[in-house]
C-alpha cells in the first residue's frame, strides 16, 4: 500500500494576518500533536503578556501526550481564532487545512 502524500493548505485570510515565523511555529505544533485523519482542531492565537511574542495554543487535546502551547518571537502578534482539519480527499491523499475560524463559518454558510 502507497503511503498517503500529505497536502496543506493555508488560507489567504490566515497568511495575511500571522506573522510567518508563528505560522510555522503553529504548523509545528499541531505536527507534534499527532493529528489524525478526520481531527479538527481550534489553535488561538494570542498576544503574549510578554512583548514580541505570539501565544499559540491548541485546545480540546487532553487525550493527547504533546505540548498544546508555545510562545514564539514574532515581528506582529494577532488574537485570532484558527481552525485545522485533516481529512482524506477523493484521490486518497491526506489533506490538511489551516484556516481563520471566520473563513470555516462563511465557508459553513455557503454550503447550506
Amino acid at each position: 500500500m502507497a503511503k498517503k502524500e500529505l497536502v496543506k493548505y493555508v488560507s489567504y485570510g490566515l497568511l495575511s494576518k500571522i506573522d510567518n515565523y508563528a505560522l510555522q511555529r503553529m504548523i509545528q505544533l499541531v505536527e507534534n500533536s499527532g493529528m489524525k485523519e478526520e481531527d479538527f482542531y481550534e489553535v488561538e492565537l494570542g498576544a503574549c503578556p510578554h512583548e514580541g511574542k505570539q501565544r499559540i495554543f491548541i485546545k480540546d487535546i487532553q487525550d493527547k501526550e504533546c505540548d498544546n502551547e508555545v510562545c514564539t518571537w514574532c515581528s506582529h502578534s494577532v488574537d485570532e481564532q484558527v481552525i485545522s482539519y485533516k481529512f482524506a480527499d477523493a484521490s486518497g491523499n491526506l489533506v490538511q487545512i489551516f484556516c481563520l475560524e471566520s473563513e470555516a463559518l462563511e465557508l459553513a454558510e455557503g454550503n447550506k
